[in-house]
C-alpha cells in the first residue's frame, strides 16, 4: 500500500484539508483583478462594491497609499481629472469612493439633461418643418403660397 499522509490531531486534519482545498493564491489573484478593472458602462456603485470587495479579498489596508491609486486607475480619464482637481483631494478611500460616486452621478443626470433637451429640440424642429411644409402646399390654382 502507498504510504498515507500523516494528519497527527484532527485540528491538524481539517487545518491541511482548508488548506488543500484553498484557491492557490487567491490574493494574488485578487491584486490581479484589482489592477485589471475598469469602470466602464456599469453603475459606478457596482463597481465600488467589486472594489471593495477585492481589496479585501486582497488582504490589503484601506489607508495603504496604493489601494487609492489603483482605485484611480480604474475610472475615466475624465473622472481621474474631476477627483484630482478638487479644492481639496480626497485622502481617505473612503472619500474618494464618495466623490467619485457623487462626481459620476452628476455626470450621468447632466447627460440625461441633456439627452431630454436635445430629444424636445428636435421634436420642435420636426413640428417646425411639419408645419412649413404643411404651409407651402399649394390648395388650388392661383392660390398664393404665402
Amino acid at each position: 500500500m502507498g504510504t498515507d499522509p500523516d494528519f497527527g490531531r484532527f485540528r491538524n486534519f481539517i487545518g491541511k484539508l482548508k488548506e488543500a482545498f484553498e484557491p492557490c493564491n487567491s490574493e494574488g489573484n485578487a491584486l490581479e483583478d484589482l489592477k485589471a478593472l475598469r469602470i466602464g458602462d456599469t453603475p459606478i456603485d457596482k463597481n465600488l462594491a467589486k472594489y471593495k470587495m477585492l481589496v479585501t479579498k486582497a488582504k490589503l489596508k484601506d489607508d495603504n497609499p496604493i489601494v487609492s491609486d489603483l482605485f484611480l486607475e480604474t475610472l475615466s480619464t475624465s473622472l481621474q481629472r474631476q477627483l484630482l482637481t478638487l479644492e481639496k483631494p480626497p485622502k481617505l478611500l473612503k472619500e474618494w469612493y464618495k466623490w467619485a460616486s457623487r462626481l459620476n452621478n452628476n455626470y450621468k443626470r447632466m447627460n440625461n439633461s441633456w439627452e431630454i433637451q436635445k430629444e424636445r429640440r428636435q421634436e420642435h424642429r420636426r413640428e417646425k418643418v411639419e408645419l412649413l411644409q404643411e404651409q407651402s402646399k399649394c390648395h388650388g390654382r392661383g392660390h398664393y403660397d404665402g
